[in-house]
């Protein structure tokens, strides 16, 4: 019987470690860097609520490992519009720094899409500024 037990503790643990190394990293908005090639990259409510009011956060720069170029693709993308996204926006740099070529400044529901780096880093650069009132349910990067 003892032995049964351990035949099941063992196949519980195999199946843990095999789940664990498939899920996905999770990147929240906020200003640590990553080295990464792969994850998913949200707002601070994540996938499941809205992001908070009086945020500005980053840059958060995501770095993919030597000799390759990030690309992120946006699957979803909702945070408060305005005309020239004064309110909630997401600014993205080409590059580590917020120096680098900005690609765009994004909100509403003007989804950035797919976005790939041409700097030599492969890095993209991420910076998030929500204002004092309405939020939305923000983005949802792979």
């Amino acid at each position: 019987m003892r032995s049964l037990s351990i035949r099941a503790l063992l196949s519980v643990s195999f199946v843990l470690v095999a789940l664990a190394a498939t899920a996905r990293a999770q990147f929240v908005m906020d200003s640590t860097p990553v080295v990464t090639c792969g994850g998913t990259f949200t707002d601070t409510g994540g996938t499941s609520s809205n992001y908070s009011d009086f945020e500005t956060l980053g840059p958060k720069t995501f770095t993919p490992a030597v000799g390759n170029l990030l690309a992120m693709d946006f699957i979803s993308f909702s945070v408060e519009g305005s005309p020239v996204c004064q309110f909630d926006s997401l600014a993205i740099f080409d590059g580590p720094t917020t120096s680098d070529p900005l690609i765009g400044v994004f909100c509403g529901n003007d989804s950035p899409g797919t976005v790939l780096s041409s700097h030599p880093t492969g890095a993209l650069t991420f910076l998030w500024i929500s204002d004092s009132s309405v939020t939305a349910a923000g983005w949802e990067a792979e």
